[in-house]
């Protein structure tokens, strides 16, 4: 039986810079597990995973506005409908970021985005760009959103298969960011889950090193805390050759939160706190 972990936090989460990175321009949100009742059933827990891009100073100031904003939008937001204070929050965040990139020093700016919204068994994802959300299910791990990237359309026409798509050399051109244009289309996606499930949140750098199986068993066997570690150990060991991050949710309520331990300075900015509901 997975041992329970005392955290203020609701799951578990692990971030790296990798090991030929110079920093990391990942950013993400992970919600705290003592949020008010009302606030619980209505709006529920969040996660987010943002990778910005851009080069350094830009790319970590876009996805760091991702994170926070969505944040602040989706908790602040009157409307009761989960499904659509989530759109809002990251239209509001896509706003921001273009505003913010007309700057000359921050030209270019943008960054990848995947969230999700757990209200009881009730799963709301929503995502722009690669990075990714996988709902882990008796042992299995089933990829709920779908990545806006060139390898993806080529997938999609049967022109590359998954695998050839892994290892294209184009694997990390996007064609849909938070930042590029005034207005973002938002892939929004729903799913019932079971008490036990949980939802794995990941940006490109470990989507394109660690398998979907892999993730899967790590998540099965280990606390949140354990698993998301050493799905990012295994992506650096594999060479690292991007950031990587992971944000992990339990389903129904059934948390086994990471322990408390001395924040990653990328980590500092988004610790929930400033989320007083």
């Amino acid at each position: 039986m997975k041992q329970i972990e005392s955290s203020p936090f609701i799951g578990g989460y692990w971030s790296s810079t990798g090991k030929v990175r110079q920093e990391n321009e990942d950013r993400f949100y992970i919600a705290r597990k003592d949020l008010a009742p009302q606030t619980v059933q209505t709006k529920g827990y969040l996660g987010i995973v943002a990778d910005g891009m851009g080069g350094h100073a830009k790319g970590e100031v876009a996805s760091e506005i991702a994170a926070r904003r969505v944040a602040e939008e989706y908790y602040a937001d009157p409307n009761p409908d989960p499904q659509q204070a989530l759109r809002r929050a990251v239209q509001v965040a896509n706003a921001e970021i273009f505003s913010a990139a007309q700057r000359q020093d921050l030209s270019g700016m943008g960054t990848t985005l995947v969230a999700a919204v757990v209200v009881g068994n009730h799963v709301i994802f929503a995502n722009v760009g690669d990075s990714r959300a996988y709902l882990i299910s008796r042992g299995k791990a089933i990829q709920v959103t779908h990545d806006h990237s060139w390898v993806q359309e080529r997938v999609d026409k049967g022109i590359l298969t998954d695998e050839q798509a892994r290892q294209h050399a184009q694997k990390n051109l996007i064609t849909r960011a938070l930042g590029s244009q005034p207005q973002v289309e938002v892939d929004l996606f729903t799913a019932e889950a079971r008490p036990g499930d949980w939802v794995l949140l990941c940006s490109d750098g470990l989507s394109n090193t660690v398998r979907p199986e892999e993730m899967a068993r790590m998540v099965s066997q280990h606390t949140p805390r354990d698993a998301a570690k050493q799905l990012i150990g295994m992506a650096d060991a594999r060479g690292g050759p991007d950031n990587s991050t992971v944000v992990i949710l339990p389903v129904g309520g059934g948390a086994a939160p990471i322990p408390e331990r001395a924040a990653m300075p990328w980590l500092l900015p988004l610790a929930a706190a400033f989320v007083g509901v």
